[in-house]
């Protein structure tokens, strides 16, 4: 796929991508994905979570996470540029230095404590904001606040790389730990990634890569608990995977009837429904199950 600077996008599996982040999430969370602010009015504030990492260009309409979350919402930002200065100039809040190392931060949330990995952050800087918690120090320094506003909260942290790939190739353990801090923040709900102000193109045939992608990344270790190790096995779950992924990725999209044009891009992609495609292969695997019991 074609991405432009590597950014923290579910549709990068580079490095600096969510891509892994995402299918982790899918199989036990509702994932949805807007592209624009004004697509919230769809979901019920006090059900899910809206997570905007590392814009590629400023965003807008910041008056509708606002509103969305005086509702019940949660809105968690990770961000260490300056593209989601209109959101932290409404909240009263701007960033101070930054801080080019990977380090731990502490944090207190909710009574619980804990610490996560910090790749490249900043200073979250607060004036006289009411309602306002520093729930992430560096040094003594804030790098995540907290501000309950209406009947919900947002959440501001200073880093937008908590989990990206690179921090799950290199160090799964504080990958674990990040996760469970972003799960932390959205109280365990459901998730609403944002991916407007992106600043990339995506061909035609990466839509059925990054199916195919997400599948064989998720399904292996289902796979593995229900079948074992052994050699057989392993290739048996191989077989499996190859023709799960070809039967959806015909449901999804049909049986192809022209050559994919290479040359034609997207601003946007369409929406893979994570909801209904978990439900499917959750059905599927049990009815494989309780076959192979008989």
């Amino acid at each position: 796929m074609s991405l432009e600077m590597d950014p923290p996008s579910i549709y990068n599996s580079g490095f600096g991508g969510l891509e892994r982040y995402v299918v982790d999430i899918m199989f036990s969370k509702n994932v949805e994905i807007i592209f624009r602010f004004s697509e919230l009015h769809r979901f019920k504030p006090e059900e899910f979570s809206l997570l905007v990492v590392g814009p590629d260009e400023e965003i807008h309409d910041v008056e509708k996470i606002i509103d969305w979350v005086s509702k019940g919402g949660i809105a968690i930002v990770l961000d260490e540029l300056n593209y989601t200065k209109p959101l932290m100039t409404r909240l009263g809040l701007s960033r101070g230095n930054m801080f080019n190392v990977i380090d731990v931060a502490d944090c207190h949330f909710d009574g619980m404590q804990t610490k996560i990995l910090v790749n490249v952050f900043t200073e979250v800087v607060s004036d006289n904001v009411d309602n306002l918690q520093q729930i992430c120090r560096y040094n003594d320094i804030p790098i995540a606040v907290r501000i309950r506003y209406g009947r919900g909260m947002i959440v501001v942290v200073g880093d937008s790389s908590l989990v990206i790939n690179d921090v799950y190739l290199k160090s799964p353990q504080w990958y674990r730990i990040n996760s469970g801090f972003i799960r932390l923040l959205s109280m365990d709900r459901d998730i609403i990634i944002y991916e407007g102000s992106r600043r990339y193109s995506r061909i035609t045939s990466a839509i059925i890569a990054l199916v195919i992608s997400n599948i064989n990344n998720g399904i292996p270790d289902i796979i593995n608990i229900v079948i074992g190790d052994s050699l057989m096995n392993r290739l048996i779950s191989v077989i499996i995977l190859m023709f799960v992924s070809v039967l959806y990725t015909v449901y999804r999209f049909g049986i192809p009837k022209y050559r994919i044009d290479e040359s034609i891009t997207f601003k946007y992609v369409e929406r893979i429904d994570h909801q209904e495609f978990r439900e499917k292969v959750r059905k599927g695997m049990l009815s494989w199950i309780k076959s192979i019991e008989k």
